[in-house]
């Protein structure tokens, strides 16, 4: 199981390589830390966000991790975020 992390960490940082100004590649790198490296996962969704702001997988996986970290004030701030931006749901 831990070959396949290391090969899907490779995998996605090669194509950050490729393109390290593309939002995708860094959220991808970002899964891949996301039971082994917490402060990477961190690192590659903010450069996914420095990118592409409303990337919304990144923005809610790192609401997610941000919670896990035990960083709720910073979670709740990115939630207010996303909440603002979302459309008015139905009554």
């Amino acid at each position: 199981l831990l070959r396949h992390f290391d090969e899907a960490q490779k995998t996605f940082q090669k194509l950050v390589d490729l393109h390290p100004d593309r939002a995708l590649p860094h959220y991808l790198l970002a899964s891949a830390y996301e039971t082994r490296d917490p402060v990477k996962m961190e690192f590659e969704l903010e450069r996914a966000l420095a990118i592409e702001p409303d990337f919304q997988l990144a923005q809610l996986a790192l609401v997610k991790l941000k919670t896990v970290m035990r960083k709720p004030a910073e979670a709740g701030i990115l939630l207010e975020k996303l909440e603002a931006k979302a459309p008015e749901s139905p009554d």
